[in-house]
């Protein structure tokens, strides 16, 4: 019998200037997200993408989706009958029906948070994001795709089941910690 792969966590960094209502429907569920690396990086059917974004140094935490194929543009944009995609994104991850949370424009990890999130490095040791100060992010950490270990998948997770169920939002929330920890 074939051994099934582990199903994996990504995080997918959006541009800041796509990270609008007008662009990105808030409070939709999403159903797609573009890259030109998932194929590279090995993003399957089953992987967890967590969309992201920096914003004035603080890390933004937009959604998760379940992938349920990763596909070229040409084929997104039929599959997905529309040609609003972003253009420069060679490769499509479609999101597996009702496995995807609504998009969050308004929810912000604090630092303390942000800095218990590792990702996976294939040199070494697992690695956490890079800040240029105490309270702030480097721009350029979050850029790409990038794998998340198990226990930050989890704690992305109780975040999204913390913040979903404060209710809909238009101003920013900032998670914490201490909103998020085992046993909260």
């Amino acid at each position: 019998m074939p051994i099934t792969p582990l199903k994996r966590s990504w995080t997918c960094h959006w541009q800041k200037s796509y990270w609008r209502d007008d662009i990105n429907a808030e409070f939709e569920p999403l159903t797609a997200t573009g890259s030109n690396v998932f194929a590279a990086k090995g993003v399957r059917p089953g992987d967890r993408l967590y969309v992201v974004t920096i914003s004035a140094g603080q890390l933004l935490f937009g959604a998760r989706m379940t992938v349920e194929a990763v596909i070229t543009r040409a084929q997104a944009v039929q599959r997905l009958d529309t040609d609003d995609l972003y253009e420069d994104a060679k490769w499509w991850a479609v999101g597996a029906p009702g496995l995807c949370t609504p998009l969050n424009l308004h929810r912000q990890l604090e630092p303390a948070l942000t800095r218990r999130l590792w990702f996976v490095s294939p040199q070494g040791p697992p690695k956490r994001l890079k800040f240029v100060s105490e309270t702030h992010l480097d721009g350029q950490t979050t850029r790409g795709v990038r794998q998340l270990t198990p226990d930050s998948a989890e704690l992305l997770e109780r975040v999204l089941a913390f913040s979903d169920g404060k209710g809909r939002s238009r101003t920013m929330r900032s998670i914490s910690w201490e909103n998020v920890a085992p046993g909260a």
